[in-house]
C-alpha cells in the first residue's frame, strides 16, 4: 500500500508492479484506444487498455514477432512486408481526434495508423503518387472531400526513437515530433466511408506498399485534439508515464477481450523509454 500512495507520474515506473490505465491522469481524457507493448508481450494480439475492448489482431501467429530491444524492451518488430494489426472496421469515425505513437525505423513511405484511408499518420509518400509528405518526414492526412496533408520538418526514419502525433479538430491539423509542433494546416470535416478497415502498421487496403518496417510502440488514439502541452507530456521523460497506474489487485489486468497476461512495470523500467 505504501507504493500505491506514491504520487504519479514518476520518472520511471516502480519495479515489479502490475499496472492499469490511470484514469485520474489528464492524459486519460478522451483516450479511446491504447495498446501499451508491456500489456501484450508474447501474445498474438495487442490488448486495448483504454477499456473499449478494441484489441488489435495479427494476420497470423508470430507476425509481427515480439523482440527484446535495448530501448523499448519487449516490443513488436514490423517487417515492412506483411506485419500489421487489424482494429476492425469503422471502430473510429471521429470528427476530432489524436493519433500518436513511439516509432523507430529506417524505412520510408509507410503507414503508422490508418482509419480506412480517411485519417492517418505516416512517414513519407506512403501512398505513391497521392501523398505529398517529403521522404523521411512524419505526416498526417485527412480526406474531407479532398486529401489534406500536414507534414513535419524533422527526419524521423533515422533509426532513432521518436514520438510522433497528429491532431485534428474539424478545422485544423497539427503534427508533432518529439513533443514539438512542426506544422499546422487547415482542414474540413473527415469524410468516413464505410465499411473500411482501421489498422496499425499498414494502409487499410493491404496492397503491396505502405507496410511499416520497424518498431511501433504504445500507439494511442484519442477522440479529441490534444493540446500542445498534452502532446509534450506524452513525450516528456517524466510525464509520459502518467497513463500507467499500479494495479490495486494481485491479478493481472484483464483486457475486456482476451486473456489476462502478467504485466510488470519492471519490464518498462529496464528500458530507455
Amino acid at each position: 500500500m505504501k507504493l500505491l500512495r506514491k504520487k504519479w507520474p514518476l520518472n520511471r515506473p516502480p519495479l515489479d508492479v502490475q499496472f492499469e490505465l490511470n484514469r485520474e491522469s489528464n492524459l486519460a481524457s478522451g483516450l479511446v484506444g491504447w495498446w501499451p507493448s508491456a500489456a501484450s508481450r508474447g501474445a498474438n494480439k495487442l490488448f486495448d487498455f483504454a477499456g473499449r475492448g478494441i484489441d488489435g489482431s495479427f494476420p497470423s501467429a508470430g507476425d509481427p514477432p515480439w523482440i527484446i530491444d535495448p530501448q523499448f524492451v519487449n516490443v513488436l518488430d514490423f517487417d515492412g512486408n506483411s506485419s500489421y494489426a487489424d482494429l476492425g472496421n469503422d471502430v473510429y469515425s471521429m470528427p476530432a481526434g489524436t493519433l500518436a505513437s513511439w516509432i523507430r525505423t529506417t524505412g520510408d513511405a509507410q503507414h503508422i495508423i490508418d482509419f480506412g484511408g480517411t485519417v492517418g499518420i505516416h512517414i513519407g509518400e506512403a501512398f505513391p503518387g497521392v501523398y505529398t509528405t517529403p521522404a523521411g518526414r512524419f505526416g498526417m492526412q485527412i480526406y474531407d472531400g479532398d486529401r489534406v496533408f500536414c507534414n513535419g520538418t524533422s527526419i524521423v526514419n533515422d533509426g532513432e526513437p521518436h514520438f510522433v502525433a497528429g491532431t485534428f479538430d474539424g478545422t485544423t491539423i497539427k503534427v508533432y515530433v518529439d513533443g514539438v509542433n512542426e506544422d499546422t494546416d487547415a482542414q474540413g470535416s473527415p469524410t468516413y466511408i464505410s465499411p473500411r478497415a482501421q489498422t496499425i502498421g499498414r494502409y487499410y487496403t493491404g496492397i503491396n506498399w505502405g507496410y511499416f518496417n520497424g518498431i511501433i510502440h504504445d500507439p494511442m488514439i484519442y477522440n479529441r485534439a490534444l493540446s500542445a502541452i498534452e502532446i509534450w507530456q506524452l513525450w516528456d521523460a517524466v510525464t509520459r508515464w502518467s497513463l500507467y497506474k499500479p494495479s490495486r489487485t494481485r491479478t493481472p489486468y484483464l483486457s475486456p477481450v482476451g486473456t489476462p497476461v502478467p504485466l510488470l512495470l519492471n519490464q518498462l523500467a529496464r528500458g530507455a523509454l
